[in-house]
């Protein structure tokens, strides 16, 4: 009977003891916890937004006529019209600069002739920090603008010379919205 006891007083000894060696594992020791300060990582925006368009026959027959409407009336050579878009251009970033242009290489005018010209401007409200760059794009710096937005007027003028031909200019067509305005984010190395 002796041996018995000790058989079960065995079994009970080791049944603690692998119970004690799992409990080693499992309790914590000391930690502490604290989040991250600063509150909330948020990312900017560049948008560009048009406006309504305006067209302007610069050189009507009829003086109370100056409305020109692409689709509709048609130019003859000595015609100049011009079309003004309103622009509004949303910069938030803190280091946001950038250009506001006419992305013009997808118009095509070959079939008006060489008596045929496209010119284009932006023409931003004057602001610090937005600076017509003089080839008719704006260049900006957001951390020297008032405010957030830029506003501007965008033009491009369509203009065919009398000198054009009958054979060069005839039925000719350009599809407007192959061009468009562009805004784009530039990043500038800072000097040391």
């Amino acid at each position: 009977m002796q041996s018995n006891k000790l058989f079960k007083g065995a079994i009970a000894g080791a049944a603690g003891v692998a119970l004690l060696a799992g409990g080693f594992g499992s309790f914590a020791l000391w930690s502490d916890q604290e989040a991250l300060p600063g509150g909330t990582i948020e990312t900017g925006h560049l948008t560009l937004a048009a406006g309504a368009e305006e067209w302007v026959d610069q050189n009507p027959a009829d003086p109370a006529e100056t409305g020109w409407q692409p689709g509709v009336d048609t130019m003859v050579p000595g015609d100049t019209v011009t079309l003004s878009v309103p622009l509004t251009v949303s910069v938030v970033g803190k280091n946001l600069e950038g250009t506001v242009h006419i992305d013009r290489t997808l118009l095509d005018t070959a079939s008006f002739g060489p008596n045929f010209t496209v010119a284009y401007d932006i023409v931003p409200t004057a602001e610090l920090g937005v600076t017509p760059a003089g080839d008719g794009s704006v260049s900006f710096a957001r951390h020297l603008m008032g405010d957030d937005t830029i506003n501007a007027v965008g033009t491009v003028t369509f203009a065919l010379s009398s000198d054009a031909s009958l054979a060069e200019a005839q039925d000719a067509t350009a599809q407007l919205d192959n061009a468009k305005f562009v805004t784009t984010q530039v990043r500038t190395t800072p000097e040391p």
